[in-house]
């Protein structure tokens, strides 16, 4: 590489460490960290990636296909773990109408385990074994990690909060064959743009580096002058600033497409929990389960503690929050908005219903506008993107063909008499 590039990488890696150096400092020992902090430390490290990907771009050439191969094994886990996640919902589904029905559910779960294979029975025979010991369900389902859905753990602690277990692992399970049909689309539509611009970036960056060189040197010998595309694709090639935009460009898709995938498979929450409680299907999941501790007239303080408790770091708080202003007794819809869980309208809405008694109601109304409002977005969302991004891959493709082709027609005319 050329010095002026070694010197700019140099000095937007030691301008990344010293975001890391700072977030750090900015840090108090003992206290979440702040938002400031956050974004600085994402700033760092993206920086940094930025500058390795670079670096293994210009000396290797093998970075885009360690990241398409990667990707390549993502989706096969992905289609694996769809056998996976259909035992799961249906552990939940039987789990739901054992306790709905009031069978032994030791007994269902054994016989369960003989009808299985592999990981799902070893976990079925290891979650009968500590029913048998006296541990209470959601316990047991914490002990017994990927047996069932995340959601059916906090669905369960909430059942065991209000006593009514059953309903509210069967509202847990009915939320999530709902909410299938409208992340399934999106998930695959996500997962099919982030690998159409790995590809994409990685013949550019090969065309760029290898083919473009060769054009110049063949046009150089014939003491002719190349298009005027081509030529700029050159000088934009040598330009570091170009190459660690499309570097972070490369690295972003590459943590976007992966942490789908790994969301996909359960092993990370999804987007839509990482934002406070998420849009739609996460407060929907909290409203069903504050109108359970409604319905069984159970201290609503408690009921968010509980659905606390298996929240990311950043929504736990304000849930916290929320439920220490409720105990200090605030309506519950102003505790809600006042730290930012719901909108002020909404919490308007179920003050209102709180006075008028109505509460279970209105938990639930809500509940079912955030999902549908969800759905409409989620479409809108699939509706928008995509067509916009095939737009800017037909451009970038017409530019590439553009600069692959004008060079051989301008070489063959300049050639005949």
């Amino acid at each position: 590489m050329a010095e002026s590039i070694v010197k700019s990488i140099a000095g937007i890696v030691i301008f990344g460490a010293a975001l890391l150096v700072a977030a750090r400092l900015l840090q108090r020992r003992g206290e979440p960290v702040s938002l400031m902090g956050f974004l600085m430390r994402v700033a760092g490290w993206t920086l940094i990636a930025s500058a390795a990907v670079t670096i293994l771009a210009s000396t290797l050439q093998v970075a885009g296909s360690i990241l398409l191969w990667m990707c390549s094994f993502a989706v096969l886990m992905m289609v694996a773990n769809r056998v996976g996640r259909a035992r799961r919902d249906m552990v939940l589904n039987v789990i739901a109408t054992t306790v709905e029905k009031r069978m032994p559910l030791e007994r269902v779960l054994r016989a369960l385990a003989t009808e299985t294979r592999g990981q799902t029975r070893a976990r079925l025979v290891a979650l009968v074994g500590l029913l048998e010991r006296g541990v209470d369900l959601p316990e047991a389902l914490v002990k017994t990690p990927r047996l069932v859905p995340q959601e059916a753990v906090a669905a369960a602690r909430i059942g065991r909060e209000t006593g009514q277990m059953g309903r509210a692992l069967r509202e847990a399970a009915q939320q999530r064959t709902q909410a299938a049909p409208l992340w399934a689309p999106l998930t695959s539509r996500i997962l099919w743009l982030f690998w159409s611009s790995l590809l994409l970036v990685n013949v550019t960056g090969g065309f760029v580096r290898f083919l473009l060189p060769k054009f110049e040197l063949i046009f150089a010998d014939f003491g002719i002058e190349m298009p005027l595309i081509a030529q700029r694709m050159i000088d934009w090639s040598g330009n570091v600033w170009i190459q660690m935009t499309i570097s972070q460009v490369l690295v972003i898709c590459a943590l976007v497409f992966l942490y789908s995938v790994v969301a996909y498979i359960g092993w990370a929450p999804w987007p839509a929990t990482l934002l406070t409680l998420g849009t739609g299907g996460s407060r929907g999941v909290l409203l069903r389960q504050l109108a359970l501790a409604a319905e069984s007239q159970r201290p609503l303080p408690i009921c968010l503690e509980t659905v606390a408790a298996t929240r990311p770091p950043w929504a736990r708080r304000r849930l916290r929050a929320a439920a220490q202003s409720l105990a200090a007794g605030s309506p519950l819809g102003d505790s809600l908005a006042r730290h930012r869980l719901f909108s002020l309208r909404d919490g308007q809405l179920l003050m209102a219903a709180e006075r008028a008694g109505n509460l279970p109601w209105a938990l639930r109304a809500l509940a079912d506008s955030s999902e549908r409002r969800m759905g409409y977005r989620l479409q809108s969302l699939g509706q928008v993107l995509v067509p916009l991004v095939v737009v800017l891959f037909g451009v970038l493709v017409a530019i590439i063909a553009l600069a692959c082709y004008l060079p051989l027609i301008k070489l063959i005319e300049s050639l005949v008499p």
